[in-house]
């Protein structure tokens, strides 16, 4: 019996979009837990080159998971002949799918765990192993209308069917297209990303503090704020939600601000990922509702009533307000019908 494997070439794509998934992973967990981080970032690069097997039908073990090997079976590809030499960290990143999953063995020293150039390596690699899968060349230029179309499809404005037909790209070249500037994959949305996350940091029985809080900043468009203008209101808005909930006391004689981080939901957030994310209403109508849900709802929130100084012709104006932090599908369920700015 062979233990090799001859996948159909139309399950590509699955393969492509399970590699983002684990390298979205990685990515969030590149600061927190460096160790999971690395572990997530193998299990990308490994993927990654399994669609490319897959789609140049090349049959390979499913239990083969070095990937010193797999890139050598990819180099059955004549046009890849000499393409192991680019990734020096291949041998590295293969010890990384059990370095730090299991305790060390008595006399075996543990493993060290990556700096943060060691996964800017591992980041670097996945992105170019994702281009030798979906067979797109990194320094493709985009006219400035398909740089557009690509944004608005990782918004969700543009489906991808129009996104493709604008563009002339296939789906595996779109999400790497999406992947090299960064910008959100609409099929691999951030709530599974985090769940990844949350499993790898599982693996060792570390607690996950905070991934599940966030704070919403919803602005006015109606007022066409400057930029500078919006960002300010929001961080007025931000930072008046958390202050607010302090006292002046002192302390060894000084002043401070003390913030009481128990029976809230400030103590998880500012030990978590301290997410916040921007929305967008059109009203003042609007923005004054939604702070009245939010306080009926018992959320820390804060609304911000800007002077009229600088804009506004002198009046007095109602520009932002935020809510929480709080559990995220608590704020979900009031503001997620609002879209991001």
């Amino acid at each position: 019996m062979t233990d090799r494997h001859d996948f159909r070439k139309e399950s590509f794509p699955r393969w492509l979009e399970l590699a983002d998934r684990h390298l979205q992973a990685a990515n969030l967990l590149a600061d927190s837990s460096p160790q999971h981080a690395a572990f997530w970032y193998h299990q990308a690069a490994e993927r990654f080159l399994k669609a490319f097997l897959i789609k140049h039908e090349i049959a390979f073990s499913k239990r083969v998971t070095n990937l010193r090997v797999l890139i050598e079976l990819c180099q059955a590809k004549r046009e890849l002949h000499g393409v192991a030499a680019k990734f020096a960290e291949l041998d590295l990143m293969s010890t990384w799918e059990t370095a730090f999953q299991y305790p060390p063995e008595p006399g075996e020293q543990e493993a060290a765990v990556p700096n943060s150039s060691m996964l800017l390596a591992a980041r670097a690699s996945c992105a170019m192993l994702r281009d030798l899968a979906s067979g797109v060349a990194r320094s493709r230029a985009l006219t400035d209308a398909q740089e557009k179309t690509l944004s608005l499809h990782s918004q969700g404005q543009i489906g991808a069917s129009e996104a493709k037909a604008d563009i002339g790209c296939n789906d595996p070249e779109l999400i790497s297209l999406l992947a090299q500037r960064d910008l959100a994959l609409p099929h691999v949305d951030q709530t599974v990303a985090e769940k990844m996350a949350t499993e790898a940091l599982a693996l060792m029985n570390i607690p996950v503090v905070g991934r599940d809080h966030k704070q919403v900043i919803v602005l006015r468009k109606d007022l066409n704020m400057r930029k500078g203008k919006m960002i300010a209101q929001g961080a007025h808005a931000s930072l008046k939600a958390v202050i607010d909930q302090g006292r002046l006391q002192l302390v060894d004689g000084k002043s401070c601000l003390v913030i009481p981080l128990e029976n809230n939901c400030i103590g998880p957030w500012l030990q978590g990922n301290f997410a916040k994310i921007a929305l967008g209403v059109n009203s003042e109508g609007e923005l004054l509702a939604l702070h009245a849900q939010a306080l009926a709802a018992g959320h820390l929130c804060a609304l911000v009533r800007d002077a009229g100084l600088t804009e506004f012709g002198g009046v007095p104006t109602y520009t932002a307000v935020a809510i929480g932090p709080a559990p995220k599908q608590e704020l979900d369920s009031l503001t997620g019908h609002l879209k991001l700015l």
